[in-house]
């Protein structure tokens, strides 16, 4: 081969993650020829991305991962969601009004009849 093939410019670019998603969809659609692989990578979340929709930390997340809890995804060192699952897992976990939460003792006002206390006055 000769001069010109071994020699390529590199061009680096910086772009913004929501740029580069769209760009990866477009060319993993491409290859694929279908409409369907933008929206399997899109709705695919990092760690961070994820802990912000549960209004959580990674910390956090990578326990409920360790107790075999939240669905995710290991990618080589990395972790990955899929938001549909993330949003169903969430759902699973809604408390009703009137619900006990473990952990907390029921709320009740004075004597526990859920009357209130008359304050003393000094």
């Amino acid at each position: 081969m000769g001069d010109a093939a071994e020699k390529q410019q590199v061009e680096v670019v910086n772009v913004s993650v929501d740029r580069l998603r769209e760009i990866v969809s477009d060319v993993v659609g491409k290859v694929m020829n279908t409409n369907a692989a933008p929206a399997l990578v899109s709705e695919l979340m990092t760690i961070e991305q994820c802990a912000e929709l549960l209004l959580s930390t990674p910390r956090t997340l990578k326990k409920w991962i360790k107790s075999d809890d939240l669905p995710g995804h290991k990618v080589g060192a990395e972790y990955r969601f899929r938001r549909a699952e993330v949003v169903e897992w969430l759902d699973a976990r809604r408390i009703k009004p009137g619900d006990i939460v473990p952990g907390e003792a029921p709320k009740t006002r004075g004597k526990g009849r859920g009357q209130l206390k008359p304050l003393k006055r000094a």
